[in-house]
């Protein structure tokens, strides 16, 4: 418990080192016929690891429906310019996409 708690303020502090974290100008696009969906986002101009979540009616479709989603996502991307992560997702209706950089 200790660890945890100790690594958890030193993951903090360091967030706090690193500098503002920030996410901006995210596009969603996806090929009706296929479900490929394509997301584009502006990563700041610090590094981030970068998680992605989409949802329907305000609520998670589930990680099972969108689990091969590949790129720029649940990993730590380099800042400063235009990303992107694809693939395809299970869902009907309208779908937003909510991408958090820590």
């Amino acid at each position: 418990m200790r660890f945890m708690t100790a690594f958890a303020f030193v993951a903090a502090v360091t967030v706090c080192i690193a500098g503002e974290i920030s996410v901006s100008d995210v596009e969603i696009k996806q090929d009706i016929s296929t479900r490929i969906v394509t997301v584009s986002y502006t990563l700041g101009a610090n590094p981030a690891i970068v998680t992605v979540d989409f949802l329907t009616n305000s609520v998670s479709i589930g990680e099972e429906n969108f689990s091969n989603v590949k790129g720029d996502v649940n990993r730590l991307v380099t800042g400063g310019g235009d990303t992107r992560l694809h693939g395809s997702l299970r869902s009907r209706g309208p779908t937003v996409c909510l991408v958090r950089a820590f």
